[in-house]
């Protein structure tokens, strides 16, 4: 189970119940017509009745378990939606914030296109806004793992570390390499610089918003490197980053 929460009373404990009161009914109900059915047909042997209460007994041992089986499947399957709809909800800001860095990523890679001061500025501070957003998306995601429990945990951990992996680029690789202004040379090289580095950071948003819907769609724990064009796994098995910042 996902999360720590157990389960108590609800329309779960409802489904049990109602399955006990129609299991004992139905064997009520059988048993007063077998008995009757006994003295009121006469003309056979021991054997056949023997015969015919043993598939009496038969008949009603399968109708409970069928009955069982379908209360603990209702049970369950409401469970897993209980659990998806948490894992869904846990996930919603942080994936929202990764939205909203990649199409930041768009508007300094647009703005970059034009050489001039004001151009400039906006493509600094949309780029800013990048960088608030991942921070928003870990800080998020750090919240998230205290409230699952082992494996999921160890999952939002990578996705954390996979986030501040993006944040080194920015940091090392284009920050550095962003024009001062608009005469600052060489311009296109470092453009050209900014545009590289911050692709892989657009990627690598990317690659998280559909890791995270495929967790947020069952709750299962898919492979941090499993998605076509994702980075090759570190050390340990979890994600290297889209590239070596």
């Amino acid at each position: 189970m996902v999360f720590d929460a157990v389960f108590s009373g609800g329309p779960i404990l409802g489904s049990v119940n109602e399955f006990i009161d129609y299991a004992q009914l139905v064997v009520l109900v059988l048993i007063i017509y077998y008995i009757i059915k006994l003295f009121t047909v006469g003309g056979k042997t021991q054997e056949e009745r023997d015969a015919e209460g043993t598939a009496f007994m038969d008949w009603v041992k399968e109708k409970t378990e069928g009955r069982k089986r379908k209360a603990e499947e209702a049970a369950a399957k409401q469970k897993r939606e209980k659990e998806v709809k948490e894992c869904e909800t846990l996930l919603n800001f942080p994936k929202s914030r990764i939205i909203l860095a990649e199409q930041k990523c768009d508007e300094v890679l647009d703005e970059l296109r034009t050489r001039s001061t004001a151009h400039l500025a906006r493509a600094n501070s949309a780029l800013t806004q990048v960088e608030q957003h991942l921070q928003s998306a870990k800080r998020s995601l750090r919240g998230c793992r205290v409230k699952l429990k082992a494996d999921r945990r160890t999952y939002i951990g990578k996705l954390e570390a996979y986030v501040d992996n993006l944040q080194q680029i920015i940091n090392s690789n284009v920050r550095v390499v962003m024009p001062v202004n608009d005469t600052n040379p060489p311009w296109n090289s470092r453009v050209v610089s900014v545009r590289t580095a911050l692709g892989r950071v657009k990627t690598g948003c990317g690659y998280l918003i559909q890791s995270m819907d495929k967790f947020m769609e069952d709750c299962s724990t898919p492979d941090v490197t499993s998605i076509p064009g994702g980075p090759s796994p570190g050390p340990s098995g979890g994600p290297s980053g889209p590239g070596t910042p």
